[in-house]
């Protein structure tokens, strides 16, 4: 099992927990379950059931493992942290091998938050499949959050150009 837990934002810093306050209130292992993988095996079935039980019962283990800031909200990324603590396993499935670019808003390290990223720098996805953000050319997994960032011309070139 690999699951990301280093994650950039688009002029590729390091994202720190700040935001994040369930898994620094509660000592967390700070994971992005959004990107994980996992060879079919004993010790992954293992996971995914803890991690069944945990999605099935998300109040009482928030209550027992979130105490210091307990979100109402089931959420993947605490249920994964959940389960890798339970297993004893952050070390094993936390390795930095994933990592992707994470658009949400509130991690840019802006002075405000907005409420779309696509509003607040600028977007260019050329001819040649690259993708610019803010001047910053962008590889590897990109985590855009907003569903309108692949509306229309980005689509179109994807399906144009890129396959």
């Amino acid at each position: 099992i690999a699951l990301a837990s280093k994650v950039y934002n688009y002029r590729a810093d390091i994202l720190d927990n700040k935001n994040r306050t369930v898994f620094r209130n509660n000592n967390l292992p700070d994971i992005y379950f959004g990107l994980h993988y996992f060879k079919k095996n004993q010790r992954a079935f293992e996971f995914y059931k803890w991690l069944e039980l945990i999605v099935k019962n998300f109040n009482v283990f928030y209550e027992k493992f979130t105490p210091n800031s307990t979100q109402k909200f089931c959420s993947m990324d605490v249920n994964a942290a959940i389960a890798t603590l339970i297993m004893n396993a952050e070390d094993e499935f936390t390795n930095n091998i994933l990592n992707f670019i994470h658009m949400k808003p509130n991690s840019q390290n802006w002075d405000t938050s907005p409420a779309s990223w696509q509003s607040s720098t600028f977007v260019d996805f050329n001819d040649d499949c690259q993708l610019k953000i803010g001047n910053f050319l962008q590889s590897g997994v990109f985590h855009y959050t907003e569903d309108s960032f692949m509306a229309n011309n980005i689509l179109r070139k994807i399906e144009e150009y890129c396959v």
